[in-house]
């Protein structure tokens, strides 16, 4: 049952109601309106992450598309005893990966492509190493990046796995969180992730959302979230808004779970 004080009272009162009611009419016409995070919510990617794993033992962390370890350093700061297993496919960027991560006992790096299947796959390495991909950047990415960015220095063949038979050959029953940022590979890796999704065992998956056509045959969002849905995972929260010149939306982290 509610209280009623004098203070309530006072923020119920028309007048209040009515300047309330201006501000934010004055925010939605201005484009800005602030709204308080519901509790829980950090609103930062790896907090919210480390919330809702709190209370757990987080043991399995899977980078694919680990580039040179910068969030698997941040992981590790999160989450001291966990295992952080790095898939980075790019040679000069696997060489950095393991300089910055080589140290720690528990980072396990792995110079393989993630994706569908086992065979190998062509890597596209870009000028921009981190914009590296299997796909070849779309004819329109100039819209929303600089092209120089994506012109490529070379390919290579890679050796590629699969989620589900890596954790199968190194005994990795459950994992805690799947990040997964490879350049519009995305559905990709989660169709062979499909046994491991079915049952439940990838508690969050942490992953970078391709809005506009970055890549010549990336998934579609809708794609990607309908086979996300259709093993109960669902979204959490979104990240990390990244707007082209003209100043639409092209690419989102989001947090996806049961």
């Amino acid at each position: 049952m509610a209280v009623v004080t004098s203070t309530s009272r006072r923020l119920n009162h028309p007048i209040v109601r009515s300047a309330k009611g201006l501000i934010k009419q004055l925010a939605l016409r201005g484009g800005v309106l602030v709204r308080k995070l519901p509790q829980g919510r950090q609103g930062d990617a790896y907090a919210d992450q480390a919330a809702l794993l709190s209370g757990r033992k987080v043991e399995h962390i899977l980078d694919v598309g680990a580039y040179v370890g910068e969030a698997a350093l941040r992981y590790r700061r999160i989450f001291p005893e966990a295992t952080i297993h790095c898939f980075e496919p790019v040679p000069a960027s696997f060489e950095q990966l393991e300089a910055n991560v080589g140290g720690d006992p528990l980072i396990r790096t792995n110079n393989v492509a993630v994706g569908a299947g086992t065979e190998p796959v062509v890597m596209h390495v870009n000028r921009a190493a981190m914009t590296s991909s299997t796909l070849r950047p779309a004819s329109e990415v100039d819209q929303y990046l600089s092209a120089d960015y994506f012109e490529e220095v070379v390919a290579h063949e890679a050796k590629s796995t699969t989620v589900d038979r890596y954790c199968a050959e190194h005994k990795v029953d459950r994992v805690d969180i799947l990040k997964l940022d490879i350049q519009g590979g995305e559905l990709k890796a989660l169709q062979g992730s499909t046994e491991m999704m079915s049952r439940g065992a990838i508690s969050l998956i942490y992953l970078e959302l391709l809005l506009a056509p970055m890549y010549e045959g990336q998934s579609g969002v809708g794609e990607l979230l309908s086979f996300c849905e259709s093993k109960r995972y669902r979204v959490y929260g979104l990240y990390n808004f990244e707007y082209g010149a003209d100043t639409r939306l092209f690419q989102v982290d989001a947090i996806l779970n049961r």
